[in-house]
């Protein structure tokens, strides 16, 4: 099994978990709607199919089967909830000030060609391995991902993570210590802040730093520039 990290944008928070490889699943609705007269559909009993109309955008939804265990994490943690508690939180809206707020935004990252971001729009947790106490030791969780569009996700990102990634972009343009590196096959943002910036979830400074204004469109042999390596950790 594979590690999934989702990154909550609204606190900086990682949670990380294990993914089941059969437990992934896509569902992709195109946004047709049945054509209409005076809202009334104009289909009739000579139709074998009823007509169609494009309305121009879809929705894409993921459903993960996640894992988290106690015993294998790092942390000295005996009660399992605690680590799946930050995405029980995403799904219950305890962020939600007002019943017109977007939803928490979380970035889902798996491997090197997943990084999604979206909403949680629906969880279940199985519990099991309990302790004499009855503490679970292990969970298996399944989540709804609703897919949102990089330039929604941009659009709603928190205040504070804007300020702070400002910030890195210009305390690096100051100190000119940037390397220009040509990206190989498979290249990804958050990679390149892990390993420039020593945290992935500080992509955005070299996306600002480029001004690249969609993350997920960088091609190989594309030339970007980086922190010079040892200039900032």
């Amino acid at each position: 099994m594979e590690r999934v990290v989702f990154y909550i944008e609204s606190t900086g928070q990682s949670v990380r978990c294990l993914l089941n490889p059969e437990g992934l699943t896509l569902q992709r609705l195109s946004g047709l709607q049945e054509r209409t007269s005076e809202g009334r559909p104009i289909a009739h009993h000579s139709m074998s199919d009823a007509p169609l109309i494009n309305t121009g955008a879809g929705s894409t939804t993921i459903e993960l089967k996640i894992m988290f265990d106690v015993t294998i994490s790092q942390r000295v943690i005996t009660d399992v909830r605690t680590l799946s508690k930050p995405l029980w939180d995403l799904a219950e809206n305890h962020q939600v000030k007002s019943e017109y707020t977007q939803p928490p935004i979380v970035r889902l990252v798996w491997g090197k060609t997943w990084n999604l971001p979206g909403i949680i729009t629906a969880a279940a947790e199985k519990f099991e391995s309990f302790d004499h106490d009855g503490i679970p030791k292990r969970s298996w969780m399944t989540l709804h991902f609703r897919r949102l569009s990089e330039s929604s996700a941009s659009s709603k990102k928190p205040q504070k993570d804007t300020t702070q990634n400002s910030n890195i972009t210009v305390n690096l343009t100051a100190a000119n210590k940037i390397d220009n590196i040509e990206l190989v096959p498979g290249a990804r943002l958050d990679l390149l802040a892990e390993k420039y910036l020593g945290d992935s979830r500080k992509w955005r400074s070299i996306a600002q730093l480029n001004q690249i204004n969609d993350p997920s469109n960088v091609t190989s042999s594309q030339m970007i520039k980086v922190p010079s390596s040892g200039s900032t950790s």
